[in-house]
């Protein structure tokens, strides 16, 4: 009887009544200071470990994604990576990490059939965020992992293949023009391998498995390198210019490196022999000197002079003879000296040398 007094003297109609009055006007400010030290305690933590938060928050706002745990100790980089190895090689691995730095950090290798093997990284003296170190010579496919701090990365897979061999060759070889050798063929059944230095060398060539690059070397010379479609064959065209052992390098998942039976000979300089000569003579003036000469090279003999050696070392050029057949390795002959066409003292020294060049 009261309130329907009250409604008579005030009566209530439904555009006077406002949704704000039938609430508490207490509860937004609560939610407004409840949500503002929610997001201070949440920054307080973000800084406090940033990433662990950063991590929490996403798994609240993305409850079904793939998100890797929390660590202390982050890794950020970890490298090869799943990669092919040459049978026989070992693993070499680089870790970067950061967060809570470990004090040591290792290297796992789980291969079918064996128990995990553990080899410690060392870390870098100038970086201690940095770690690096290898695994034993790996023989079979396996898997590899490494584990810092409480933290253990992704398994990686490793492939171990047997590098390309070559199973069949033939090179044709141009020798110089200095030598006077006609061109000539060798193959992988050849047992005199010798080759002149600066010969030009084609050589084609079989491997075990599919290439796609092939480079030749000479120490740390590259002689030739050429990139084709993956192919069991090849064919290369080169120079050696240098004693050293060819190397013939060839690509596919892995590298092959095949040292060539190859042996470069040097072009010796030619030798001169004194015939039938005394070298020392005392001689009266206007008589004949004879001297008798057998030049020798290892492949052509272009020239033999006579030079007089005087004073202060000075050379002129007396006499130049050449042998009638261009191709000869070696040349006999004989110079004369006329001791009357010399502008010299009495008791003066005369001194001659003779010397031999090929081609």
């Amino acid at each position: 009887a009261m309130i329907s007094a009250v409604l008579r003297e005030s009566p209530v109609g439904l555009s006077s009544v406002k949704v704000e009055k039938l609430y508490s006007a207490r509860l937004p400010l609560f939610a407004k200071r409840s949500v503002s030290l929610l997001l201070l305690f949440w920054v307080v933590l973000f800084f406090a470990s940033g990433h662990s938060v950063f991590n929490s928050t996403k798994r609240i706002f993305l409850p079904f994604a793939d998100l890797d745990s929390s660590y202390a100790t982050i890794i950020d980089d970890l490298q090869p990576g799943t990669t092919v190895l040459r049978k026989g090689q070992e693993l070499s691995v680089e870790l970067k990490v950061s967060g809570r730095l470990p004090v040591e950090a290792s290297l796992i290798i789980d291969q079918k059939g064996r128990k995990q093997e553990n080899f410690s990284l060392q870390s870098d003296p100038e970086d201690v965020s940095f770690f690096s170190g290898s695994s034993r010579a790996l023989f079979e496919n396996c898997r590899y992992r490494v584990r810092a701090g409480d933290n253990l990365s992704p398994w990686y897979n490793l492939q171990v293949l047997s590098p390309p061999t070559l199973t069949n060759w033939h090179a044709k070889i141009i020798p110089p023009d200095s030598t006077a050798m006609p061109a000539f063929d060798v193959n992988n059944a050849e047992k005199n391998l010798a080759i002149p230095i600066d010969s030009m060398i084609i050589l084609k060539g079989k491997t075990s498995e599919k290439i796609n690059k092939i480079q030749i070397k000479q120490g740390s010379k590259t002689l030739h390198e050429n990139t084709f479609s993956a192919g069991n064959e090849f064919l290369c065209q080169f120079q050696v210019t240098e004693l050293s052992t060819v190397q013939l390098y060839v690509f596919s998942e892995i590298e092959g490196n095949l040292p060539l039976p190859f042996v470069i000979v040097p072009d010796l300089s030619p030798i001169v022999k004194i015939k039938d000569t005394e070298l020392k003579n005392n001689l009266p003036k206007g008589e004949n000197f004879p001297i008798s000469f057998l030049a020798e090279d290892d492949y052509v003999i272009a020239r033999v002079g006579l030079e007089q050696i005087k004073e202060q070392g000075e050379r002129e050029q007396l006499q130049l003879v050449m042998p009638e057949n261009d191709n000869s390795s070696s040349f006999a002959g004989r110079f004369i000296i006329d001791t009357g066409s010399f502008q010299s003292k009495r008791t003066e020294v005369l001194k001659f040398r003779v010397w031999a060049e090929d081609k």
